[in-house]
């Protein structure tokens, strides 16, 4: 009997003890990205963007769903890595009237202005741009031109550190992404091409697995209605599960 009590003990203090490490590894997580959050990112040089170049490891993303609007002092804090939003590739309904703010740094090491284009996602609707040349401590607005076509262009002053803060309002439909890119000037047509042909692709692929979808399912009710097999209506019911898990 006292060998069972001093088992039982072991047992609840290897439990607790199991407790007490998971709460201590989530802790180090929180911390651990809290400072990966603190952190600056890399900046972007202009010897690095060639034709175009991938903005992801050097973007901090802030999302402001309860639109207070822009405060650089008092949202800094918040921002975390781009890379680290899963769901940019699409955004949830929950957060598409949210507003987003990409900040990112920029070195041009030209002795020269550079202009380079922007493009930060589909189906963006607004665009604002600040720009802050004291390291972040000031920004103003950055007069943007015509964006309809869902790239704002900038120019970088030569030999010289930019912070810039882009804020997004997205059209309130379900095919928008924030996947930014900065593109030089002279490449623009050559990155639509490009990013016009994947999404052809994509949109393609799409078609082509929605119709054998549909197939299954229209297959299955009539195989049900001829037959009366419930087997059939269950096929029918997880083709149409599936319809709704993959395009909504």
């Amino acid at each position: 009997m006292q060998f069972k009590r001093i088992y039982v003990g072991l047992a609840v203090n290897c439990q607790n003890l199991r407790k007490i490490i998971v709460i201590a590894v989530f802790l180090l997580l929180q911390l651990s990205g809290q400072s990966q959050a603190d952190s600056s990112l890399p900046v972007i040089s202009s010897d690095m963007v060639g034709r175009y170049q991938s903005m992801l490891p050097h973007v901090a993303l802030l999302i402001d769903t309860n639109h207070q609007g822009w405060n650089p002092n008092g949202i800094a804090a918040s921002y975390l890595p781009l890379s680290r939003f899963e769901k940019r590739g699409k955004i949830p309904s929950q957060l598409v009237s949210a507003d987003f703010y990409l900040k990112f740094s920029f070195h041009n090491k030209e002795a020269v202005a550079k202009t380079y284009s922007l493009y930060p996602g589909t189906m963006v609707d607004k665009m604002k741009l600040y720009f802050s040349n004291d390291g972040g401590k000031n920004y103003s607005s950055y007069p943007l031109a015509n964006y309809s076509s869902g790239f704002i262009q900038f120019t970088a002053p030569p030999s010289q550190t930019t912070v810039y803060v882009l804020q997004l309002t997205y059209f309130k439909i379900n095919f928008n992404n924030l996947n930014p890119s900065l593109i030089d000037i002279n490449n623009i047509e050559l990155f639509k091409n490009e990013l016009f042909r994947t999404q052809n692709d994509r949109r393609t692929v799409g078609f082509v697995f929605s119709g054998m979808l549909f197939m299954l399912m229209l297959i299955t009710l009539l195989n049900f209605i001829i037959t009366r097999r419930i087997e059939f209506l269950y096929s029918t019911l997880y083709a149409l599960c599936m319809s709704v898990v993959i395009f909504f």
